[in-house]
């Protein structure tokens, strides 16, 4: 993986959970395998499997009586031998050459899910099967998606994509990590005052930005646990660090000008009408996630592409990241109907042609 932001406000990392459906239109529901790191050990084992260094499946030593370990488990038939979707899942699971990491969070709760979508080898028929793996607290949960549909719906689940309706939109803005930063920062400016008018029972007036303003804003969120707010949500799904975007939010403010989000008002700026849709977007987050897409590149792991999704109350905005360094970074943010976000999920979980990712057409 490229390097990435470590993620200490985490309080802990959910499982795949209930997201563990089928395809509508598959009659097989998805086999889930839950094991402890004994039980993978002796599942491994008389499989025949052990994880190579692109798996993320640890690699415990096998228990004195494998089958032992597995009574009670859904990992072997009555023959005692490993059931055929079991066999599939551990093998796709240990050797796996593609994946797409998912770290998703609902805004406001410190609660955290991660989830592997990882995919072996295509076979003659295209694409193989699909495994969603998570680690947690012990446990190792692996389930067998058969389909790409039933990895799709799998992966939504997760992300809240089509749990409710967005506006349509076509607009992309090109900005630098500065300008990202500034962005995230004036959203949560326009939401403290909108929540301050509210309070004190006020029109809230019209809105003057400041670079200072930004700024204060921008270390507040930067130092905040509540994914509610922008700047918060949006560091800790970022696979650049914004703490590097200090110090440079007058230059971002240019830039959110440029792109049309910002016009000159007295003392400052202020949001255009395109800014306030924007803005006002970003300060009704429902959940945020990063996206990761990697494929095998020897015994390692090579990042292909981050994406940042930030799912709002009314519409749908990913970012997609290149050129990723400590301090800087070339950003893509588009506006996104449930139907193109999904489609740009489905191009994730089954790309056509890597590394490059197109942004879709609405």
């Amino acid at each position: 993986m490229d390097d990435e932001p470590e993620r200490a406000d985490r309080a802990r990392r959910g499982g795949i959970g209930d997201a563990m459906v089928a395809d509508a239109s598959a009659p097989l529901v998805a086999d889930r395998f839950v094991l402890s790191e004994a039980q993978l050990g002796a599942a491994l084992s008389l499989a025949g499997l052990t994880p190579s260094p692109r798996s993320e499946l640890p690699a415990p030593p096998p228990p004195g009586d494998a089958q032992q370990a597995l009574a009670g488990t859904n990992v072997l038939g009555e023959d005692g031998v490993v059931r055929a979707e079991a066999a599939v899942a551990l093998a796709v699971a240990a050797d796996p050459r593609r994946s797409l990491t998912i770290v998703t969070n609902r805004a406001g709760r410190s609660e955290w899910t991660e989830a592997v979508f990882v995919s072996g080898a295509d076979g003659e028929d295209g694409a193989g099967p699909h495994v969603a793996q998570s680690i947690h607290e012990g446990e190792i949960d692996l389930a067998l998606l058969p389909t790409a549909a039933q990895a799709l719906v799998t992966a939504d689940d997760l992300l809240q994509l089509s749990a409710l309706p967005a506006r349509p939109g076509s607009r992309a803005l090109r900005l630098d990590l500065p300008a990202y930063a500034a962005l995230l920062a004036v959203a949560d400016l326009l939401q403290q005052a909108r929540l301050e008018a509210r309070l004190a029972r006020e029109r809230q007036p019209l809105p003057v930005i400041t670079a200072a303003a930004a700024e204060e804003q921008l270390a507040r969120g930067l130092e905040s646990n509540d994914t509610r707010w922008a700047v918060t949500a949006g560091r800790a799904v970022c696979p650049a660090d914004l703490t590097h975007a200090r110090g440079h939010l007058a230059a971002g403010l240019d830039s959110l000008g440029r792109a049309g989000l910002l016009e000159a008002a007295e003392g400052g700026t202020s949001p255009t009408a395109a800014g306030f849709e924007l803005f006002g977007d970003l300060g009704r987050l429902l959940n945020s996630a990063g996206l990761v897409l990697a494929s095998a590149d020897g015994d390692e792991r090579v990042a292909l592409a981050h994406l940042t999704l930030l799912r709002c109350a009314e519409a749908i905005w990913y970012v997609a990241w290149r050129r990723i360094g400590q301090e800087h970074a070339t950003i893509e943010l588009f506006q996104s109907s449930p139907v193109a976000a999904l489609s740009v999920l489905r191009g994730l979980l089954e790309p056509a042609e890597l590394p490059h990712i197109d942004a879709p057409t609405s």
